[in-house]
């Protein structure tokens, strides 16, 4: 077991919402919750409005999936579902944004085809909305200015995976969309907005720096690239997420290419860049298996939360902290976890959402205090 002391709660969720029993005892270690959805679940990140975590998340049970949109409250409590609609075939979310007007776009894939839900601000009810009728994935979305943008991949008529990005209003009205990329494989990965500048971050095959390479741009309104540039190593470098804090942009995601990587297992890899795509640091962290960074947060006390998965089966949950500097200050795997996708951070604690292991796959909520 990976806690010294446990609270473990069990929470259904469909198709009925059920509260959780909250006890604190003195002395607790770690708070691991698990939330019984009926099937296998499937979701990436939630938002966090302050006093609420809201997370669009994919339940498949044999054939069949559902739809919903989850809300929690504090430590975790389960309060509402909304619109736990059947749809056939394979579907999964990718990532959620609430715009300023409260309208919240969902992004993913519903039958393999790129799609996005616009959740009503009053309701919460869900519009699919499929742009384009060929196979793909929306992985990530953004408010830039008086604009939604989502960024993926999808395939060319050669079956090779290109960059697309996506414009959409404030109320989820499709606008516009472009695809980009080399002659090989591409994807959108993330986004990220300084306010004035929107930068994409992709993979690329086939920029020729590594085997796969972190490819990053920036977008203007008219989804047109005003500047590019490559980073990572001569191995398989793979973003996964980006933020932006105190002007400089943050690329996180997994690297074999440094450490004199011999046993082909992932470091977690980070970058600082400046917005004119200048790197100011790159760091790669091995901690001897398979590391990665997969979401990223400043916390408050000026360290920089990382979570991933971490192993190379995908069998443990892994967080990361580091300084503003790159120092590696804290790390720890969590065995009972498939895998984290989100992270927040709750007063003194730091809470983790991601999936169980099999054989049915949860979701699972962990709240740790951090270390002194």
């Amino acid at each position: 077991m990976f806690m010294k002391r446990v609270l473990l709660g069990i929470v259904l969720l469909l198709p009925l919402v059920q509260s959780c029993k909250q006890e604190d005892p003195p002395g607790l270690d770690i708070f691991l919750q698990v939330y019984t959805l009926g099937g296998a679940a499937r979701f990436s990140e939630g938002i966090n409005t302050g006093e609420q975590t809201l997370i669009p998340v994919a339940v498949q049970d044999a054939n069949t999936y559902k739809y919903a949109l989850l809300r929690f409250g504090e430590n975790g409590k389960a309060l509402a579902q909304y619109d736990a609609a059947e749809h056939p075939g394979n579907c999964r979310f990718g990532a959620c944004v609430l715009g300023q007007n409260g309208t919240m776009i969902s992004a993913g894939s519903d039958q393999d085809r790129p799609a996005f839900w616009v959740h009503d601000s009053a309701s919460m009810n869900m519009q699919t909305k499929l742009p384009r009728n060929t196979q793909g994935y929306y992985f990530d979305a953004i408010q830039h200015g008086n604009f939604f943008y989502l960024c993926g991949q999808v395939q060319d008529p050669d079956s090779m995976n290109e960059i697309l990005i996506t414009k959409l209003d404030l109320n989820g009205n499709f606008v516009e969309d472009r695809t980009l990329g080399t002659s090989q494989n591409d994807g959108g990965i993330a986004l990220a907005s300084s306010g004035d500048k929107l930068m994409l971050l992709a993979y690329s095959y086939g920029k020729n720096l590594g085997d796969r390479d972190f490819w990053m741009m920036e977008i203007d309104e008219n989804l047109d690239t005003l500047q590019s540039a490559v980073f990572g190593g001569a191995g398989y470098d793979q973003p996964a997420c980006m933020l932006y804090e105190e002007g400089h942009f943050w690329l996180g995601g997994h690297s074999t290419s440094f450490n004199n990587n011999t046993n082909n297992m992932h470091d977690a890899y980070l970058l600082k860049v400046t917005p004119q795509l200048q790197v100011v640091w790159e760091k790669a962290y091995d901690f001897g298996d398979h590391e990665g960074i997969d979401r990223m947060l400043f916390l408050k006390n000026g360290n920089i939360g990382t979570v991933s998965y971490g192993d190379m089966m995908v069998q443990s949950g892994f967080y990361l902290e580091v300084t503003r500097s790159g120092a590696a200050v804290y790390q720890k795997r969590y065995p009972e976890i498939a895998g984290f996708t989100h992270l927040s951070e709750d007063k003194d604690r730091r809470v983790m959402w991601g999936i169980t292991r099999g054989p049915i796959v949860d979701m699972a909520r962990v709240s740790d205090a951090f270390p002194d």
